[in-house]
């Protein structure tokens, strides 16, 4: 469940996570984030923290044009 995974990413200690999921998937997973809607545009739903970590929730990126949607991720990320 959600504490499994919580468990590694809190060993690990990233300075960024990535999740590609959109925000209805992400949700559950991040109940102890600190998470706001995005405004980097329609490909990243939320930025946040979680722990040490700066947090981008962007819909999954097959199919989409990649550099806007590289673009709005590194956007996210330098705006964290």
């Amino acid at each position: 469940g959600v504490q499994t995974c919580a468990l590694p990413i809190s060993l690990l200690r990233p300075r960024r996570l990535l999740l590609l999921t959109g925000w209805d998937w992400a949700e559950p997973f991040l109940g102890e984030a600190r998470m706001s809607p995005s405004r980097h545009g329609r490909r990243v739903e939320a930025t946040g923290h979680w722990g040490g970590s700066a947090v981008v929730v962007a819909c999954h990126p097959q199919g989409r044009p990649e550099t806007p949607w590289v673009r709005e991720v590194l956007a996210a990320f330098q705006a964290l």
